[in-house]
C-alpha cells in the first residue's frame, strides 16, 4: 500500500511539472497578485495581460528587468516564488496567505544597487520553503545572493512559516542569508525584519558571514520572535555576539530559550521596562 502510495505521489508529481508555467508579474494594469492581466509568460518585454495567473505547479516570478510592485489581498499559491526585477516588491496585506510547495527567491537578481522586498502586513501569512509531503527539488526561503551587490529585505509583520512537511525523507527547510552563489563577492545586504506582531517559524537558517559577499542580518522588534526547530541555542548564541541577530537593531538585545523542542528568539526588556514592570508590580501589591 505504501508502496502504491509512492508510485501515486510521483505520478502526480511529474503531471503537475508537465503542466507548469513560467509567469512573470508585470503589474502592467496594476499590483494585484491575483489578477490575470498582471501576468505575462514571456519574460523579455513582457506586459502581462496573458490571461493566466499562477497556480498549483507553476513559477511565479515578480518582473523581469523592470520595476515591479505587487500586492496579495486574498490566496495565492505557487510552486516556486522568484523576484527578478530590479526593484520589485511584494506585500501579503491583512488576511491573505501566501503559500509556495517549493522555495522562496527574494533577491534583485538583474542589477547591483536594485532591492527585492517581501513584506508580510500584520494578519497576513507566508507559507514558503517547501510546503510539500514529499519534497521537491526547491527546499530553501532564500534571501539574496552573494553576487549580485543588490538589498534583499523581508519585512514580517505577520507570521512566516518556513518550514517543511515531508513526512517521509524528514527533509528540512531553512532560511538563507546571501548562501545562493557565496564567494563571489557581491557586497548586498540580506535582511530578514521581523515587527511586534510578526513570527517567523522555521526548520532553521544559516547565514553567509563573509563580509566581501555582503551583510546577513536578523532584526527583531519588541514582541516578535523566531522560532526554530531543535536545540539550536549555541548557533544563536554565536551569531549574537557576532551581530548577526539584533533586537530592535541593538546587539546583543536579544535572548533565546529552548523548551525540549524549540529555540525561540526574542527581545530581552531594557533595564528601565524591567524596573518600571518591577515597580508596577510593587505598587499593586501595596495597593491590595
Amino acid at each position: 500500500m505504501f508502496r502504491k502510495f509512492i508510485v501515486l505521489a510521483l505520478v502526480l508529481s511529474f503531471a503537475g511539472m508537465a503542466s507548469a508555467a513560467n509567469l512573470y508579474f508585470y503589474g502592467a494594469t496594476g499590483t494585484d497578485w491575483n489578477s490575470s492581466l498582471a501576468w505575462d509568460t514571456n519574460y523579455s518585454g513582457g506586459t502581462g495581460m496573458s490571461g493566466l495567473y499562477p497556480t498549483v505547479g507553476d513559477m511565479a516570478r515578480i518582473g523581469k528587468d523592470v520595476s515591479t510592485i505587487s500586492t496579495l489581498a486574498g490566496t495565492g499559491i505557487a510552486k516556486k516564488l522568484q523576484f527578478r526585477g530590479r526593484n520589485s516588491s511584494l506585500t501579503v496585506q491583512n488576511g491573505a496567505v501566501l503559500t509556495t510547495d517549493g522555495s522562496v527567491e527574494i533577491d534583485a537578481e538583474t542589477a547591483a544597487g536594485g532591492s527585492a522586498v517581501l513584506t508580510i502586513d500584520v494578519g497576513g501569512t507566508v507559507n514558503g520553503a517547501e510546503q510539500a509531503v514529499l519534497p521537491s527539488s526547491f527546499t530553501q526561503f532564500k534571501i539574496g545572493r552573494a553576487n549580485k551587490g543588490s538589498d534583499s529585505i523581508v519585512n514580517v509583520n505577520g507570521t512566516l512559516n518556513a518550514i517543511s512537511q515531508d513526512t517521509i525523507t524528514n527533509y528540512k527547510s531553512i532560511i538563507t542569508f546571501g548562501i545562493w552563489s557565496a564567494g563571489n563577492g557581491g557586497g548586498g545586504n540580506w535582511t530578514l525584519n521581523i515587527g511586534a506582531a510578526g513570527v517567523v517559524n522555521a526548520d532553521g537558517y544559516l547565514m553567509n558571514t563573509n563580509a566581501v559577499d555582503g551583510t546577513a542580518l536578523i532584526n527583531i522588534t519588541t514582541g516578535g520572535k523566531m522560532v526554530l526547530l531543535g536545540d539550536v541555542r549555541t548557533q544563536v548564541q554565536t551569531d549574537v555576539i557576532a551581530g548577526l541577530i539584533k533586537g530592535n537593531g541593538v546587539a546583543g538585545a536579544v535572548g533565546f530559550t529552548y523548551d525540549g523542542s524549540y529555540t525561540t528568539i526574542t527581545v530581552i526588556p531594557e533595564p528601565m521596562t524591567i524596573a518600571l514592570l518591577g515597580l508596577g508590580g510593587l505598587l499593586l501589591r501595596k495597593r491590595r
